[in-house]
Parts: C-alpha cells; structure tokens; sequence
C-alpha cells in the first residue's frame, strides 16, 4: 500500500545562537598573545575577529557596505558610528596596531562591538539590506551631480591617505625598535650573525614596501588631480 505523503506543518526555529562566550574568550587570547605576533600574524587575527562580528551584528540592526575580509577597518568603523560611539577612532592603529597604545585602542574598540552582541542579544532580527560601496559611490555622485568617476577616485584617494598615515606610524615604530649603532655590537653578541643579517634584510623589505606604497600614493594622487580637471570643464 502507497504511503500518502503529507506536508508537515511544524514551525522551524530559525533563532540564531550568538557564540559570544566563544568571541569573549578569543578576544581575550589575542589581549594576551599579540605581542609574540608578527604585525601581518595580527592583522589576520583582528580581521578574522571582525570577520565574525559582522555576521553576527546585523541581527542587531547594523549594516555594511563593505562585506570583504580585507575591509576590516572600514567595517569597525560604520559599526561604532552607527551604534554612536563616542570616542575618536584611530583608523591608523586599526589597519597597524603595532604598538601597547595602538593594540590598546583596538581591544576597546572590539569589546565595545561584543557587549553590544552580549547584551542586545535576543532583540529586534531585522536584518537590512546592504549597500554596495559602488551604490554607495553612485548615490553620492547622483546628489551632488559630480561624475561618478570622479567620486570613486576621491574615495579611493582617501583610502590610500589613510593606508599613508598607517605607513608613517609603521616607519616611526621601526625607528624606535631598529637598534641604534652603538648597540649593535651588542646585537650581534646576543643574538648571532644570523639573527642580525635577518633584522636587516627584514628592514630593507620594509623599505622597499614603503617606496612602493608611495609610488602608489603618487599615482593615485595624479588621477584624483586629472578627474578635478575634467570636472572643471563640464
């Protein structure tokens, strides 16, 4: 005999369970571990950290335009100005927290973001669609009748003020960790010549990764400069 087959009429429980004691404990490990971090080692860590705050918090009402992992700061940032933050954002410390002031900054800042999970939680599930930063771009240009290339560029022009901004903060904290000549026979003694030709090449890379940093810089500084000048003449 055929089994009749009936639709069940059972509700399904689409509640979502928000792992916070998870993110409170890894958030903790990265307060104590992020000094034997390299600063590329912490910038993955705080983007993977972000990473999952940004799956969570639209569930209680925060929207992104920027879903990318690589957006991290970006992301922090619409956060804590849509939840009203009052404190001033260092965007600089975010993209390098190389230092006890900077990682500082970026604890307060991420568990600012988790009591807000932890203590919002169960509230309004509403999530609201997301702006593209492109539909972001052409909405601005479209308000204010400037093209919508030329709006681009100038976002594009302010990300890479800040990129430089981080990059001046990196080359002061090399300056103040590189040891001065008079102790480098002190170096050399305690850690091997093998220790020290790592410390230069590493210095020398860094270099030649700031001058390419700012090869870019120039390049975008001239298209910014030539979509002004086209601007003029419509």
């Amino acid at each position: 005999k055929a089994i009749k087959l009936t639709t069940s009429k059972r509700k399904l429980d689409f509640k979502t369970e928000l792992r916070t004691d998870l993110l409170r404990r890894e958030l903790e490990k990265i307060g104590k571990e992020w000094r034997k971090k390299t600063d590329y080692q912490l910038r993955q860590l705080i983007s993977d950290f972000v990473k999952q705050l940004v799956r969570l918090l639209p569930f209680n009402g925060i929207t992104f335009s920027h879903l990318s992992r690589d957006c991290y700061v970006q992301q922090m940032v619409e956060a804590l100005q849509q939840l009203q933050y009052t404190k001033k954002v260092n965007k600089s410390w975010l993209q390098t927290p190389n230092s006890t002031q900077a990682i500082a900054h970026v604890l307060e800042l991420l568990n600012f973001l988790l009591d807000v999970l932890e203590h919002r939680k169960g509230e309004g599930m509403c999530v609201l669609p997301v702006v593209s930063e492109k539909q972001r771009i052409e909405q601005l240009a479209s308000a204010s009748g400037t093209s919508y290339d030329v709006m681009s560029l100038q976002q594009k022009f302010e990300n890479i003020k800040i990129e430089k901004e981080s990059l001046n903060n990196y080359r002061e904290s090399l300056k103040s960790e590189s040891p001065v000549p008079k102790d480098m026979d002190k170096v050399t003694e305690r850690d091997g010549n093998q220790d020290f030709a790592r410390l230069q090449d590493f210095q020398k890379e860094t270099l030649h990764e700031l001058q390419l940093q700012r090869l870019r810089l120039q390049e975008f500084s001239e298209l910014v400069s030539l979509a002004k000048i086209k601007l003029k003449r419509c």
